[in-house]
């Protein structure tokens, strides 16, 4: 892989994981937690790692394994951590990568960052994809230009990606 590239990497990991029981970013896997497992895979491709951690709380776990940002607006769900990532980020480009999603080769998102970032002519702002026609609406890339349209939402009580 050709990474490090000039993308910052946030491991959306403030969920409340209330149909797991525990908290699913130290639920373990191969020996690791998953959030070890998610900030290792984006430290091969970003330039540098953060987790979107939600509220204050869990900082003495998660924050030994990379600096954690907070949301701005707590309570909103996946669409806070994004805003707080953008409105922190000094990188154009950022991947959002969900801490549940150990089996997303790094080979993968290595292909669709660099495709994304070649593709000088792309207008748009935020790149995602599908998996069987269900919307992977919290693993993307997102410029941070689209921060204030996240804040907008936001505002106006949308809460949904």
């Amino acid at each position: 892989m050709a990474a490090p590239y000039d993308v910052g990497g946030y491991v959306l990991a403030g969920g409340r994981s209330s149909r797991m029981g525990a908290d699913k970013a130290l639920l373990h896997l191969g020996g690791k937690p998953l959030i070890e497992h998610a900030v290792s895979k984006l430290r091969r491709i970003c330039a540098d790692v953060h987790i979107l951690s939600g509220e204050a709380g869990r900082d003495s776990v998660l924050g030994g394994y990379a600096p954690l940002v907070h949301d701005l607006h707590p309570g909103t769900g996946p669409i806070g951590g994004i805003e707080a990532a953008l409105a922190g980020s000094s990188h154009d480009w950022n991947l959002i990568l969900p801490v549940d999603v150990p089996f997303l080769p790094s080979a993968f998102l290595d292909w669709w960052v660099r495709t994304i970032l070649s593709r000088r002519s792309l207008r748009g702002r935020v790149a995602s994809f599908t998996y069987l026609g269900m919307p992977q609406s919290t693993l993307l890339m997102i410029h941070r230009d689209a921060g204030r349209y996240l804040t907008g939402a936001i505002t106006r009580g949308g809460f949904k990606l």
